[in-house]
């Protein structure tokens, strides 16, 4: 008799843990329409990853500034300012874009207008550009802090962007 009541413990016990564990905290869930995700979009998210490095960089994080007007910035930079190096601009951006977005369904549009990128260009100047990159993306929220996830289409690689309040 005991055995089954462990038994039935058991179960129940794994059957709460699994639905906790599929329960969605998506702002998507709630009917979230593109007007409302647009203002939360407004603001500074910084990539979840530490840092980058590269051949001869200790990188920031990777972020994006998107405004109200529906245009964004996106940065990064050397941590260790060099004035005297030719990869990055004199404030230690090794590559900065601007450009303008959209949310559609579910779906945000970024469109690369403009590039400074001094180790391709030899120098820091904007550059005209033209790429359009869509991505799939999730508002979540984690003890307060609003949580961007974009999935590219064409590639499938996840990214989490927090935004700090």
């Amino acid at each position: 008799m005991m055995k089954k009541i462990i038994s039935i413990l058991s179960l129940v016990l794994m059957i709460a843990c699994c639905n906790f564990g599929f329960t969605s905290c998506s702002k998507d869930d709630e009917g979230m329409s593109d007007e409302e995700a647009l203002k939360i979009l407004v603001g500074t998210w910084y990539s979840q990853d530490t840092q980058y490095y590269s051949a001869s960089h200790l990188l920031t994080k990777p972020q994006y500034v998107f405004d109200a007007n529906k245009k964004f910035v996106s940065t990064v930079k050397d941590i260790i300012v060099n004035p005297k190096s030719t990869d990055t601009d004199k404030d230690g951006v090794l590559v900065k874009y601007e450009g303008t977005y959209s949310v559609s369904n579910g779906k945000m549009t970024l469109r690369f207008e403009r590039e400074c990128e001094p180790s391709k260009y030899k120098d820091s100047n904007w550059h005209s550009c033209d790429d359009v990159r869509e991505y799939v993306f999730e508002l979540l929220e984690n003890e307060g802090i609003n949580i961007l996830h974009m999935t590219t289409t064409d590639q499938k690689t996840g990214k989490f962007y927090y935004k700090i309040k």
